[in-house]
C-alpha cells in the first residue's frame, strides 16, 4: 500500500506543470490522475470516500481535479489568518538563495510535511485525506513562478496589466489571465515518468523550487522593460503580446 502512495506522490512530482488558480489546479490534478497506475487510483477512491468541503460538510468528491482547490477554499472561509504565507515561498529571484519560512509553513515545507502524513499508514483517515489534498493543490502552487520567486516585490505585488486591459498586478496575471489563455488553447496531457525514475521526493521537492526560480527569473522578470535585479519597480508594466506569448509557453 505504502508503495503504491508514494507512485502517487511522485506523479505530481515529474514536470514543470503551471497551475494556479481553480482551473489550473483541476488540469494539473487531472494529468496526474491521468497516469495513476490502477492501484494508486484505487486508494484515491478510498481517500476521498467520505470527503468533507471547506464547511466540512459531505463534498461528494471523488477525483483528483475535484478537491484541488480545497486548500483555497478552507484559506478563504478561515478568520484566524492562519494559512497566510502557506501557498508561498519568499525567495529573491536575483540570487538562488532560500528566504525566511515563516514558521515552517511556506509552500515546500508544507508540501514536504503532507507528503509525510500520505506516507504514513498509521495516520487516519480524515488526515491522509486533507494530507492528498493539500499535496495536489501545492504542488501547483509551487511551480507558479511569482508564489515562490520575486524582486523586492513581494511575490510580484506590483501594477502591470496585459495591453489594453485593466490594471492589476504581475501576480494576478500569472495567477489567472496567463493561465487561463495558455488552458484555452486546448487540453494540457502529459505522459508522466514512472516513480522509478524519478529522484527521492525531499530532492524533488527541491528541484522543483531551483526550476520554478529560473522560469520566474527568464520568463517573469527579465522580459519585464527596464527590469534589473535588485532594483525596486517602477510600474505600472503594460504586458504586450510578446510577453504574453513567451509567458504562454512557460
Amino acid at each position: 500500500m505504502k508503495s503504491c502512495l508514494v507512485l502517487l506522490i511522485t506523479l505530481l512530482f515529474v514536470q514543470p506543470l503551471h497551475a494556479w488558480n481553480k482551473n489550473g489546479h483541476a488540469a494539473i490534478a487531472a494529468i496526474a490522475e491521468d497516469n495513476l497506475t490502477p492501484e494508486a487510483r484505487k486508494q484515491v477512491r478510498e481517500l476521498l470516500q467520505d470527503d468533507l468541503d471547506a464547511n466540512n460538510r459531505p463534498s461528494g468528491r471523488t477525483t483528483l481535479p475535484e478537491i484541488a482547490s480545497w486548500p483555497d477554499e478552507i484559506r478563504r472561509i478561515d478568520k484566524s489568518n492562519r494559512y497566510v504565507g502557506w501557498h508561498t515561498h519568499g525567495n529573491s529571484v536575483c540570487t538562488g538563495k532560500l528566504g525566511t519560512c515563516w514558521l515552517n509553513h511556506c509552500v515546500d515545507k508544507n508540501l514536504l510535511r503532507y507528503i509525510d502524513v500520505l506516507k504514513n499508514k498509521r495516520a487516519n483517515h480524515r488526515r491522509r485525506n486533507e494530507a492528498l489534498k493539500w499535496i495536489v493543490h501545492l504542488t501547483g502552487d509551487m511551480h507558479q513562478p511569482l508564489h515562490s520567486w520575486s524582486n523586492r516585490d513581494s511575490a510580484g505585488n506590483v501594477a502591470a496589466a496585459l495591453e489594453g486591459r485593466p490594471i492589476t498586478s504581475l501576480h494576478w496575471i500569472w495567477d489567472i489571465d496567463l493561465l487561463d489563455a495558455a488552458l484555452n488553447e486546448g487540453p494540457v496531457t502529459a505522459k508522466l515518468e514512472t516513480a522509478e525514475k524519478l529522484p527521492p521526493y525531499r530532492l524533488a521537492v527541491m528541484m522543483w523550487l531551483l526550476e520554478t526560480r529560473d522560469v520566474s527569473l527568464e520568463h517573469a522578470y527579465m522580459p519585464l522593460p527596464g527590469f534589473r535585479c535588485g532594483t525596486d519597480f517602477a510600474g505600472p508594466y503594460i504586458l504586450d503580446s510578446a510577453y504574453q506569448e513567451q509567458a504562454k509557453k512557460t
